[in-house]
């Protein structure tokens, strides 16, 4: 039996590699200053609504998750500077823009290098000044859908009506490099956007007025998931690409060929607005073609 003593050594040593969700009632949270104490050095912590004090007691993190977290302009250049030095790996800012450091750009460097996740829709334009973005995993801005697969790691709620980025957000991805990103979420994008990141594993486009293309489709060597409203070009642009095993189709007005669902090797969501969702010749080549689907997990939701 572990005394009281010795089970305080053992969590003290395993701490480092522990991942810590803190979300506090409003009675706890008083004491929140307190208890981050005992946790200021973790493997992942992920702290709801932390004051300024909270985030100051933090030792040796490798990974920090803020949620809803609020500070002052005359805070955050110390707030900051302190993260920069604390966070090891990676820092994730949920619902929370970092404006300006007195327009000192090399004041963000420090915590630039460890925020990997951005959210173009509140993203500083500071952010778009540095020349390395190599480091950069995830692009997302607002989206029509919130999806449910594996290759996307957020699972905040994404809203119904997209929205416009920004001119300089738009100039951003077209004349930045993002070697390791993994997954795109845009409401809008081009073939120019996808040039640059052929590296990407998962991309979601919401918009029907996208001005992707067959060709931007052809720049994606590597990707895995797609999810696309409409696409405006023919889906035979995918068998080039032997690396997809999730294509989610959230309206599509034509029949979908056959031969595009036999290169897919996992599943497939296709909302549609037409009856006989396969391109076939007869009933009989229809009923085997959808026997095929059943047997290789293929869903299809009729709109």
């Amino acid at each position: 039996m572990f005394t009281s003593s010795r089970m305080m050594t053992l969590i003290k040593s395993t701490l480092p590699t522990m991942i810590i969700t803190l979300n506090l009632n409003s009675t706890m949270r008083k004491s929140m200053v307190e208890i981050i104490k005992y946790f200021s050095v973790v493997h992942k912590l992920v702290l709801d609504r932390p004051s300024v004090e909270c985030i100051l007691q933090l030792k040796n993190i490798d990974i920090l998750e803020l949620q809803y977290f609020n500070c002052s302009k005359d805070d955050e250049d110390s707030v900051l500077q302190h993260l920069s030095t604390v966070v090891n790996d990676e820092l994730i800012l949920n619902n929370y823009q970092i404006t300006t450091i007195n327009n000192n750009i090399e004041s963000l460097k420090g915590i630039y290098q460890r925020i990997k996740r951005l959210h173009l829709d509140r993203i500083s334009s500071q952010f778009m000044k540095f020349d390395n973005y190599d480091h950069i995993t995830s692009l997302k801005t607002t989206c029509i859908t919130n999806s449910s697969s594996g290759y996307f790691k957020s699972r905040t709620p994404i809203e119904t009506i997209p929205i416009t980025l920004p001119t300089h957000i738009l100039q951003f991805l077209s004349q930045k490099h993002f070697s390791s990103l993994q997954e795109l979420c845009l409401n809008k994008a081009t073939d120019e956007h996808l040039k640059n990141i052929p590296n990407v594993k998962a991309l979601e486009l919401g918009s029907r007025k996208d001005s992707v293309t067959a060709t931007g489709i052809s720049y994606l060597s590597n990707l895995r998931f797609i999810r696309i409203a409409n696409p405006n070009f023919p889906l035979n642009a995918f068998q080039h690409l032997s690396t997809i095993d999730t294509l989610f189709i959230d309206v599509w007005e034509h029949p979908i060929p056959f031969h595009i669902t036999q290169l897919l090797k996992g599943l497939v969501h296709v909302v549609e607005n037409v009856g006989n969702f396969l391109q076939s010749e007869d009933d009989e080549e229809d009923s085997e073609n959808k026997l095929f689907l059943l047997r290789n997990g293929v869903t299809c939701t009729y709109a």
